[in-house]
């Protein structure tokens, strides 16, 4: 009974999330002064994402002395002083998320879908933003209640989130014993696709943001970029970790639990043998790289069977086997709630999905597929390999919407 109601929720967990609530009293306010709103990702970083015009009003909710309104799936804030009280209430109008749209340049919304009048906003550039469709010439959008319209002239479709998959890394992969591995990459070719996504204002979100987006929870920039690292190979620390840290990047790394020792050799980048992060190496890098699961046991492949460990194992097994990487965070840092899960070799088996589900697995990710999309199946969600030697030119393809 427990794996059908764990069923349930999954094929219907979309639809629980479509409107945003709040526990405070929804009010009705009028803009003071033009003004712009901005909401915080989980690392904290800062989104500035639509400017109120003044005289504007709006539904919200005060909270902690601001006002919470939303724009979308966005819940954006303002300054409590920067708007007043009305005796009067708005009939909210509905965000059917139809189709997500980006801005790459500031856009003005309108209160009618004939444009004309004075913009009633104005989405900041490198915007993502949930519509009702078309009207018109017009996006239909939902802000504070209300609804509002964008030019499709100065709007793109969203194609999705790329969410990269990295493994190994080296220095001088040509002259490298992993040169003909193509999960193996040349930290050189990292730091220059780093490089691009820093020059190009790419934020690099963390699966949680990825999570509530995906629930219609929380909106996102238009240049977003999810950077994961399967195996939690020692050469995230040593090679990975400085530059995202230079660059004031994140990512998540996905740990295999028996591999994560008490002591690790001295890091050779020259080894013939891969080496994986211990205890220590993994808590150094919890300030940008957060951790999450890559079964405990079960990263062993059976070349006979061409079947992975995991898709051989029973439910029991497999929960057993969370338990255990539960286990071996918890040693890593005590604050680590583990909520992501990496199938190893992008293998599964469909029959573990309740287990997943019940050992609080949210999102589970293959290694492959292209890029996710809000309606990307939650426990299927793909992923872009970045590959052996590819390109600078390759890797912005892949990138970009």
């Amino acid at each position: 009974m427990k794996r059908l109601i764990a069923l349930s929720i999954l094929i219907f967990t979309p639809f629980f999330f479509t409107k945003i609530t709040y526990a405070s009293s929804m009010e009705t306010i009028q803009i003071e002064e033009e003004t712009t709103a901005r909401f915080h990702l989980h690392n904290g970083q800062e989104v500035k994402y639509i400017t109120f015009s003044k005289g504007e009003t709006y539904s919200a909710v005060l909270e902690d002395s601001s006002w919470l309104i939303e724009a979308g799936n966005a819940k954006v804030q303002i300054g409590e002083q920067r708007a007043r009280r009305l005796n009067e209430k708005i009939q909210p109008a509905k965000n059917k998320n139809k189709v997500q749209i980006l801005t790459h340049e500031t856009v003005p919304v309108y209160a009618s879908h004939h444009g004309k009048g004075k913009p009633i906003a104005i989405l900041g550039q490198n915007t993502r933003i949930s519509s009702n469709g078309v009207k018109g010439n017009y996006y239909e959008i939902v802000i504070g209640g209300k609804l509002g319209y964008v030019p499709i002239s100065k709007m793109e479709i969203d194609s999705g989130i790329p969410i990269l998959i990295y493994h190994h890394f080296v220095k001088d992969i040509k002259n490298s014993y992993f040169r003909n591995n193509v999960s193996v990459v040349d930290i050189d070719h990292f730091e220059q696709q780093m490089t691009f996504l820093n020059d190009e204002n790419f934020t690099t979100v963390s699966l949680k943001d990825v999570d509530l987006w995906m629930q219609k929870k929380q909106a996102l920039p238009a240049k977003v970029v999810a950077l994961t690292f399967d195996d939690a190979n020692l050469s995230l620390e040593k090679m990975v970790y400085p530059i995202l840290q230079g660059k004031n990047m994140y990512g998540t790394t996905f740990v295999i639990g028996n591999r994560v020792k008490d002591e690790t050799p001295e890091f050779n980048s020259e080894a013939e043998k891969v080496q994986f992060s211990g205890f220590n190496e993994l808590h150094n890098v919890m300030e940008r790289i957060e951790i999450e699961h890559h079964t405990y046991a079960l990263h062993v492949y059976d070349q006979a069977l061409k079947r992975s460990q995991l898709q051989l194992t029973s439910n029991r097994g497999l929960h057993y086997d969370l338990q255990q990487a539960n286990e071996v965070f918890q040693r890593i840092d005590p604050n680590i709630q583990a909520q992501y899960y990496s199938y190893p070799f992008g293998k599964f088996n469909k029959n573990h999905e309740a287990t997943l589900i019940e050992n609080n697995i949210s999102l589970a990710f293959l290694n492959r597929g292209g890029k996710t999309e809000m309606t990307s199946p939650r426990l299927y969600v793909p992923r872009i390999p970045i590959q052996n030697s590819m390109p600078l030119e390759h890797f912005k393809t892949l990138i970009q919407n």
